[in-house]
């Protein structure tokens, strides 16, 4: 969180800024994609293709985070955008928030 206020403060801020996992808590559990659709998210990041595929499922623009691993090299859907900094995630936020 530290490093998206230091670079992106004028982007984020703890109002609109979800760290999601896909385990259960309290004894609820929920897929990300349940969480973007019920957080009405307009931009989701994530680093493996399962889940950016089903979020972007759903509708919402996804950007894989592909820093090599190898778990996000195969199996990523055609509209999921795939980025490798984060400079390209701000760039990319940028170009959209100038829409």
């Amino acid at each position: 969180l530290a490093l998206l206020q230091n670079s992106f403060s004028e982007m984020f801020s703890n109002d609109n800024l979800f760290f999601v996992d896909h385990f259960e808590h309290d004894g609820k559990k929920a897929s990300k994609a349940d969480v973007a659709m019920n957080l009405e998210l307009t931009h989701f990041i994530d680093d493996l293709p399962a889940h950016a595929n089903a979020v972007s499922g759903v509708g919402v623009k996804t950007m894989l985070f592909d820093a090599g691993y190898p778990l996000s090299q195969t199996g990523v859907d055609d509209a999921v955008i795939r980025v490798s900094t984060w400079d390209e995630i701000g760039a990319f936020l940028d170009a959209e928030a100038s829409r």
